[in-house]
């Protein structure tokens, strides 16, 4: 494989004139330039691949100890209170040490780190000048890869994967697009269109400044770029996810991180004709709850609604009943889908018993209602540790049964949380696989959409990009 091993970092920071500027020598500068550019490139590349940002308000949580023992060494605090003093980077200022979370029934929390608005910007490559830095970092890709016989499987698979240069263009011209949008239009305005005209979208209830926003945009570009660049020269990875301490087992790597839109520039080296296809099981997610509602009333007669909540999301129906129920347009679906999710499922039930969503749930679902709101209980980690089983009910058949048995197969697999992804020539026997592994496990029948990654590869549904 092709490795590039030089940090990727925010244009607006370079690190060896900023040192000069302070007045640090050449030697001091040849010794902990990489240093500094390493901690700047773990800052972006953890928000980009979505290990914590999204969970912690965009900031990037590095364990301390950890940069220590493998990345900064002695000049870890140094380098850490440099970047704050001089405003290149910013920090939340929350740390909880494991003996005082579990005192106070939290999760143990490193401080958190983001690249100061004012520096944001474009991400480009800086070499690492040490030879022997350069080595540290391959060896630790070795060392963080997962012990299990499917993940090292799935980063062999990954070994296949390329992607089209066009997709740099294209993340370049989506940029472009979209601060123009937001520098020439009201703001609502772009959160009324972003979806329609294919740009950086922002959550829910996001405010800001236009600077804010724009550094937003910026954090979406760079996290499209480092995740492509990554792929693009053959710099895969393969973690185990983690939820409140525990290992959920997904399997997180570089195309789970890919957003949905680029997905198409994606193809497999040895069968550049061939599709690549993505399996995915409708209502997923409210579907894995049926394999605990079946432990659950496994010894005693099913309520009316438990069957009507597990037939409908057997069929794939379970939102558009929903949708028809608060009389929501089908094309809202994408938005509609997160909003139930954290408004039934992966929130509190003090917060769920409040919305309409929740209410609504409730009305016609009492008893799987009531299902989740045992499970949850009465403290703030509840739906936490909910979301925690059914992720791992999810991976226990798509990683335990369905990888390992397209393994043995020798097929090609990759996964993207609870849809796979395979060449198009194996799509339908994939896709009977995993309708058998689903009937043996659970006695239910999932509908399963056969999906191309590249629904048309003209240029039109590229923005104007070659093709």
């Amino acid at each position: 494989m092709k490795r590039n091993n030089g940090f990727l970092v925010p244009s607006k920071i370079d690190i060896r004139a900023i040192l000069r500027h302070k007045g640090y020598s050449w030697k001091y500068i040849k010794e902990h330039e990489d240093k500094y550019n390493c901690f700047i490139h773990l800052i972006v590349r953890i928000q980009a691949l979505s290990f914590s940002a999204d969970d912690y308000n965009g900031f990037s949580i590095i364990n301390y100890a950890t940069l220590r023992a493998k990345h900064l060494k002695s000049k870890t605090q140094e380098i850490i209170r440099n970047l704050i003093k001089w405003g290149i980077v910013i920090c939340d200022g929350i740390f909880l040490p494991r003996k005082f979370a579990e005192e106070q029934g939290k999760e143990p929390k490193s401080y958190g780190y983001a690249i100061a608005p004012a520096y944001m910007s474009k991400v480009v490559l800086r070499s690492v000048y040490k030879e022997e830095f350069s080595a540290n970092l391959e060896k630790l890709r070795t060392e963080e890869l997962p012990k299990n016989k499917a993940a090292r499987y799935i980063f062999r698979q990954l070994g296949q994967v390329g992607i089209k240069k066009a997709v740099f263009k294209y993340i370049d011209t989506k940029l472009q697009k979209s601060v123009g949008y937001l520098e020439n239009s009201d703001f609502r305005l772009y959160l009324a269109n972003q979806e329609a005209l294919n740009l950086y979208e922002f959550k829910e209830g996001v405010e800001g400044t236009l600077q804010e926003l724009i550094s937003m945009l910026f954090n979406h570009y760079n996290a499209d770029m480092i995740t492509a660049t990554s792929i693009y020269n053959e710099d895969f990875y393969v973690t185990l996810g983690r939820k409140e301490g525990n290992i959920t087992g997904r399997l997180y790597h570089n195309i789970c991180s890919l957003s949905r839109d680029l997905r198409k520039f994606l193809y497999h080296k040895r069968h550049r004709s061939e599709e690549l296809v993505n399996l995915d099981i409708r209502n997923s997610q409210p579907l894995f709850l049926n394999i605990l509602l079946k432990q659950e009333f496994k010894d005693k007669p099913v309520p009316a609604d438990v069957q009507h909540y597990i037939d409908l999301t057997s069929s794939g129906q379970f939102y558009e009943f929903l949708m028809d129920q608060l009389r929501i347009p089908r094309e809202k679906r994408k938005k509609f889908k997160i909003s139930m999710f954290g408004k039934i499922f992966y929130c509190t039930t003090h917060y769920s018993i409040r919305q309409v969503e929740g209410k609504l749930f409730r009305s016609i679902f009492p008893n799987v209602a009531a299902f989740i709101e045992k499970k949850k209980g009465n403290n703030d980690r509840g739906h936490k540790a909910l979301s925690l089983e059914m992720q791992k009910a999810e991976a226990d058949i798509i990683i335990g049964q369905v990888v390992k048995k397209l393994q043995r197969r020798r097929k090609f697999v990759l996964t993207i949380h609870d849809s796979t992804v395979v060449l198009k020539k194996d799509a339908e026997e994939a896709q009977e696989l995993i309708k058998r592994v689903f009937m043996q496990e659970t006695s239910l029948e999932p509908t399963i959409n056969i999906e191309s990654l590249a629904p048309s590869l003209t240029e039109s549904t590229l923005l104007p990009v070659a093709a």
